[in-house]
């Protein structure tokens, strides 16, 4: 399992970077999201059409899962839109505390002692941060906002998609999500795709970026959707704070983003508290 999590960590934080580098060549978010939806559905096609098609209560659960991903994916592409991402990747330390939240609520999944601390400096991290950065005047509250509610919708989908994990298993879960994705994207992506040959240069011109993207997408759903079946939803999230440290030098060297390594001591005071967590999980 430390494979996983040690993929999940590089491949979420190479996502954020390349998620930035693609909107900052002129793909709107939506785009992005229909792009990335359709192909991943595509990809996964062939897995499920091979596999028992899942009980209706499953399916109307992954649709659910998908639909609540949607627009998860929806409002974090507009959040690394609209600031940095050195700004804006550190809040993704919310991904601990709603997962240990929604845990609570639905799956009767209780936090230990040390989870709860971690959470709070998580929050206390997050607070830092933003103070910080209003005193710089680069703060964009509205890329804050739509991060914090993605992340509560995407941890959300997490949650509802773990119910269905042992029944059906991770792979056809994963496919299952992305083929729904993939069916509410593709007739947005054709209308805007083949009526506007403005989009279709700019798709063109961010080809490659848009591939490597697309794979570390992939392999975060992967990752991510396969540690749901082995451990709790906030946990999950909570490796993924190592990564942010590597998001913040990357997007430093590959963004030019020179605050970046100002904000680091309130990085490593969130990934303590992502350690209490992890810790915590044992």
């Amino acid at each position: 399992m430390i494979f996983a999590i040690a993929g999940l960590v590089i491949s979420s934080s190479l996502l954020s970077i390349y998620s930035k580098k693609v909107l900052n060549g002129g793909i709107p978010p939506t785009l992005l999201l229909y792009i990335s939806a359709t192909i991943g559905g595509l990809l996964f096609l062939p897995l499920a059409v091979l596999s028992p098609l899942p009980p209706s209560n499953t399916v109307f659960t992954l649709i659910l899962a998908a639909i609540l991903r949607f627009f998860a994916a929806l409002l974090l592409n507009y959040s690394i839109k609209l600031t940095e991402v050195s700004f804006i990747a550190p809040f993704s330390s919310f991904h601990s505390v709603f997962g240990i939240l929604f845990g609570i609520l639905f799956l009767s999944e209780y936090p230990t002692f040390s989870a709860i601390i971690g959470i709070l400096l998580i929050i206390i991290s997050s607070f830092f941060l933003y103070r910080f950065d209003v005193k710089e005047r680069h703060v964009n509250a509205k890329a804050i906002i739509l991060k914090l509610v993605g992340i509560a919708l995407i941890v959300l989908s997490a949650v509802i998609l773990r119910s269905v994990l042992l029944g059906i298993g991770f792979a056809i879960s994963v496919a299952y999500m992305w083929i729904i994705l993939g069916v509410m994207s593709l007739p947005f992506l054709t209308h805007i795709y083949f009526r506007n040959p403005v989009v279709v240069n700019i798709v063109k011109e961010s080809k490659s970026n848009l591939i490597v993207l697309l794979i570390f997408a992939l392999s975060v759903s992967l990752l991510e959707i396969f540690l749901f079946s082995k451990i709790q939803v906030g946990y999950v999230f909570a490796y993924t704070q190592v990564g942010l440290l590597m998001t913040v030098i990357l997007a430093d060297k590959l963004l030019g983003e020179k605050r970046a390594f100002k904000r680091i001591p309130t990085i490593i005071l969130s990934i303590v508290g992502a350690a209490f967590i992890f810790f915590g999980s044992k």
